[in-house]
């Protein structure tokens, strides 16, 4: 295992980590197939790696992200009050 990331207490991540990191980053509905393809390992160890990711806290959660103006929140509006 060549361990490209750590320092004080963090866990080591290696190259298969960090791409698993960066592919979740771009999407983070990937299923464990598609995940494991583009790192270059089979489903299971892609599996565990994941949630030894999410285990130790390197990964957090997972979220949607909304689009204000499809949802009719596109007006910004600042309001000042004084007493």
């Amino acid at each position: 295992m060549d361990l490209i990331y750590k320092t004080n207490d963090q866990i080591p991540l290696d190259r298969f980590d960090l791409g698993i990191l960066s592919a979740l980053a771009e999407n983070g509905r990937l299923s464990i197939t598609e995940l494991a393809q583009r790192i270059g390992l089979s489903k299971s160890p892609t599996h565990a790696r994941l949630r030894r990711l999410e285990h130790n806290g390197v990964i957090k959660g997972y979220r949607a992200l909304l689009d204000p103006v499809q949802l009719g929140l596109d007006h910004v509006a600042f309001v000042e009050v004084r007493l």
